[in-house]
């Protein structure tokens, strides 16, 4: 079973902090237009995130040979939404792998390498807290998927609104609001167990200097009745290609915590 009651990344890392270890590290930030089928099938796909979430950074990385897995999850696409529907699974998987990855900003590193048994990367953390708009310097040794590497930044502070600790009725779009310092994407996410063998993610992604973003009730409507965890997070993402991969490459930082009482 490789997971146990919520995503980080992927979604994520940023799951860690709460006790759950999510998706091993799949970030559903970036919710843009996905390919057809038939165009998923030929594209080779990364994710490498890095959060810092209540003075932990955490680095996790995972890559998929076949796209159209989703990872393990069932995938939905709402508008600037992603909705991950999730079975953990028993089943002995191998994955390929980049060798050791880093992550640096200032004088602090982490790194992760893949298991030898089946190629899956364990989320690494760090104690120390990121200064925002520093450098963060992302790379890969490279091995089945070719070496890489990248800058980001770390992201600017947010400050949620109320939404965050409400009441949602899945009848009707949520709007959900914060305080901005500056440029790049804040992501509005949701999380929870709906047995204990299935997880449900939903995330969406929005331009952190409108202060706003409509969550639809599509989304809504897929999470469990009852309280459900809430975050938003700041992101700054960068896409960039290794060989014949594509790999996402995220920085989140946690700007609020919270659970909404979803009714139905």
């Amino acid at each position: 079973m490789w997971f146990r009651g919520a995503l980080l990344a992927l979604f994520v890392v940023s799951c860690a902090d709460s006790g759950t270890e999510g998706l091993n590290g799949f970030d559903a930030s970036v919710a843009d237009a996905q390919p057809s089928d038939a165009e998923a099938i030929e594209q080779l796909e990364g994710i490498v995130t890095v959060v810092e979430s209540l003075g932990l950074v955490h680095l996790s990385a995972r890559f998929q040979a076949d796209p159209t897995d989703r990872f393990g999850c069932e995938q939905q696409i709402h508008g600037a939404c992603r909705v991950l529907l999730c079975e953990a699974s028993n089943e002995m998987k191998r994955f390929p792998h980049a060798g050791e990855i880093i992550a640096v900003a200032g004088t602090s590193t982490l790194s992760v390498s893949p298991s030898a048994l089946n190629g899956v990367y364990a989320t690494a953390e760090l104690a120390v807290r990121w200064v925002p708009g520093e450098p963060v310097r992302i790379a890969g040794a490279g091995d089945e998927v070719p070496s890489f590497a990248a800058e980001l930044n770390v992201p600017q502070t947010l400050r949620a609104g109320s939404w965050i600790v409400g009441p949602v009725s899945s009848g009707e779009p949520l709007e959900a609001t914060w305080e901005s310092t500056g440029p790049g994407r804040a992501l509005v996410a949701f999380s929870q167990g709906i047995s204990s063998t299935r997880f449900v993610y939903a995330e969406c992604a929005f331009d952190a200097q409108a202060e706003r973003g409509i969550v639809p009730p599509e989304v809504l409507r897929e999470l469990p009745s009852g309280q459900v965890e809430a975050r938003l997070m700041s992101a700054e993402m960068q896409e960039i290609e290794a060989g014949t991969w594509t790999l996402n490459l995220t920085t989140q930082t946690l700007a609020g915590l919270g659970a909404v009482a979803v009714t139905h």
